[in-house]
């Protein structure tokens, strides 16, 4: 049995839509559902109701839903007390963000901040947002760094994940000229001409920023 079970599953109980639970904890659709089938197998009995719609939980579910739930505020209670004794010892600051923040960003940034926020000791962890967010999530890092868009939305719970906005990016087309200095793909295209792009990863949070705006 593994934590992440428990956390889908009590997601799960709250929203009552395994699509609005999967985008929650940022994973697929079919992987969500199988990792709720998985925590059903290990328990020995189905804890919810596929044929109703919303989904709704079963009598066992209701009653594990308790069990989970305190399971859970046990382990993170005792994983936070004993971390904070570690790290009272440890003045090493943990960040985790995605490649293109962690390379480009990163250093400047803490560059300018370390000094007034007294960092003697940091590391990164670079990984794709799915990563980063588990890494946060599960408190292998103390701090994400992540693009946000309104339209884009991170879905972590903004009481226990509070945020503040470091600055601002811009998101820009640009294309190799021509001889004379002309734009070799110029914009608007249309659409029975559409122009060809480098894209981002289909599944990366700029790839769907970029998809939005197109």
């Amino acid at each position: 049995m593994e934590i992440k079970w428990l956390e889908d599953f009590i997601s799960l109980a709250r929203s009552h839509s395994f699509s609005r639970s999967a985008a929650e904890r940022n994973i697929t659709q079919p992987a969500f559902s199988r990792r709720i089938r998985a925590l059903e197998r290990w328990l020995g009995m189905p804890l919810v109701d596929r044929s109703t719609y919303p989904t709704t939980l079963t009598r066992a579910g209701k009653e594990f839903l308790e069990t989970a739930e305190q399971t859970l505020r046990l382990l993170y209670e005792a994983r936070d007390h004993l971390r904070g004794d570690w790290r009272r010892g440890n003045e090493t600051l943990l960040f985790t963000a995605t490649h293109s923040i962690a390379l480009d960003f990163f250093p400047v940034w803490l560059h300018e901040v370390e000094f007034a926020l007294g960092v003697k000791s940091s590391r990164m962890i670079a990984g794709n947002l799915h990563d980063c967010v588990q890494n946060l999530t599960e408190g292998e890092s103390d701090f994400l760094i992540c693009y946000t868009h309104p339209q884009v939305p991170l879905l972590l719970n903004a009481e226990h994940y509070p945020s503040l906005l470091l600055g601002h990016d811009e998101l820009i087309p640009v294309s190799a000229p021509d001889a004379q200095g002309n734009p070799i793909y110029p914009l608007p295209g249309a659409a029975d001409t559409p122009l060809s792009y480098m894209a981002y990863a289909a599944n990366s949070f700029l790839g769907r920023c970029v998809d939005l705006l197109l």
